[in-house]
C-alpha cells in the first residue's frame, strides 16, 4: 500500500540526498506534518493539563493492576514467547526486593541498557589505542569526577560522624 502526498509515493522513497534535491516538497511536507503535529500536541497538553494532573490522584490499587497488564501484554508481544514473562517477572521481583533494601534502582536499570554499549566501546578502545586512551586529558578527567562522586558520600559520612561526636 502506497501513500500519495503531493504527487508522491512514499513507499520506495529512499532516505538520503535525493530526498534534499529531487524529492524535496516531499520532504518539507513530512517535516511541516511533524511540526504541526507537535504543536496541536501541544496546544491538547494545555487544554487538558488540569484533567492530566487529576491522575495523579488516582489510588494506587487502582493503577498498579492496569499497569501491570499492559507490562504483561508488552513483554510477551514483543517476540510472542513466554520466557518473556518470567523474565518480567524475575526482574519485577528484583526491583521490589530492591525496594525492600532501600537500594537505587536506577543504576540498575541504567547498567542493563547501557551495560552492551559501553563494553563494545571499550572493548573497540582497547583494540585500537590499547591502554594509551586511558592517558588522554579527558578520559583522566572523566575518571577524577566518577572517583569523586564515589568518595563524597563516604568523605559527607565521616563529617557528619565527627560533628556527632
Amino acid at each position: 500500500m502506497a501513500i500519495l502526498l503531493g504527487g508522491f509515493f512514499l513507499l520506495g522513497l529512499v532516505p538520503g540526498p535525493d530526498m534534499l534535491s529531487k524529492h524535496l516538497p516531499v520532504t518539507f511536507s513530512m517535516v511541516w506534518t511533524i511540526v504541526l503535529a507537535n504543536v496541536i500536541t501541544v496546544i491538547a497538553c494545555f487544554a487538558l493539563l488540569n484533567k492530566l494532573a487529576l491522575l495523579t490522584t488516582v489510588r494506587g490499587s487502582l493503577l498498579i493492576p492496569a499497569i501491570l497488564v499492559l507490562v504483561f501484554i508488552g513483554s510477551y508481544t514483543s517476540n510472542n514467547h513466554y520466557g518473556d514473562l518470567v523474565v518480567t517477572l524475575l526482574f519485577g521481583g528484583v526491583g521490589y526486593l530492591m525496594v525492600l533494601a532501600g537500594w537505587p534502582r536506577a543504576p540498575f536499570v541504567l547498567g542493563l541498557v547501557l551495560g552492551k554499549i559501553a563494553e563494545n566501546y571499550l572493548y573497540i578502545s582497547t583494540a585500537r589505542y590499547e591502554a594509551a586512551w586511558l592517558a588522554r586529558p579527558v578520559v583522566l578527567v572523566l575518571i577524577a569526577i566518577a572517583l569523586a562522586v564515589i568518595v563524597y558520600p563516604l568523605f559527607q559520612a565521616r563529617r557528619k560522624a565527627a560533628a556527632r561526636a
